[in-house]
């Protein structure tokens, strides 16, 4: 289905749009203004593409739920596969492998401790945050990371996990702000 989207425009703002549709029907209208301007440059049959590929992501969540997994994460798994043309190498982004998410969140989160503050200050696709909540689902997250699209994917995840807790988009390091999203 994305590759039949890809036909007329290329990968990275196919993905980025599909993003950008997924917060449209999460969010607020701040979302649904950008969707606006940006479905524009699609067609009647590419929109209803990228329904078919909202219908694709909600039957592999259920596939891995069955299959008993703990958390998933097929933006991250989209997007390297996707940025591995330049995008991801050209900005340092290296995803965090899922079996190691898991162990460093099995040796620092504490399973009894109700509402941990939990933050990552580069978060990619919110891998690291999504493991510490399979592990205590009491916690509250704090996400920052430099790449707006690496942002969109963690408040996507958050929400499909039932996680709540803060996605900034922002400079870590320079402790400069752009935007973010509160999700609950």
């Amino acid at each position: 289905v994305f590759d039949q989207l890809c036909r007329r425009h290329d990968y990275i703002t196919v993905f980025d749009d599909y993003l950008m549709m997924l917060l449209n029907w999460f969010a607020n209208a701040e979302f649904k203004e950008q969707w606006f301007d940006r479905k524009k440059r699609y067609d009647e049959k590419e929109l209803m593409l990228f329904n078919e590929l909202y219908r694709e992501l909600i039957l592999m969540f259920q596939k891995e739920i069955d299959a008993g997994v703990k958390w998933y994460d097929p933006f991250g798994q989209l997007y390297q596969a996707l940025s591995s043309r330049g995008k991801a190498s050209k900005l340092g982004q290296f995803f965090t492998p899922e079996s190691l998410c898991d162990m460093i969140a099995q040796m620092n989160i504490d399973k009894e401790r109700i509402e941990q503050l939990v933050g990552d200050p580069a978060c990619g696709s919110g891998r690291m945050l999504l493991a510490a909540h399979s592990v205590n689902r009491t916690n509250h997250y704090v996400a920052q990371d430099l790449d707006k699209m690496c942002c969109m994917m963690t408040a996507i995840n958050m929400a499909l996990h039932c996680m709540s807790g803060v996605v900034i988009h922002g400079n870590t390091l320079s402790m400069e702000n752009y935007s973010y999203w509160a999700v609950s």
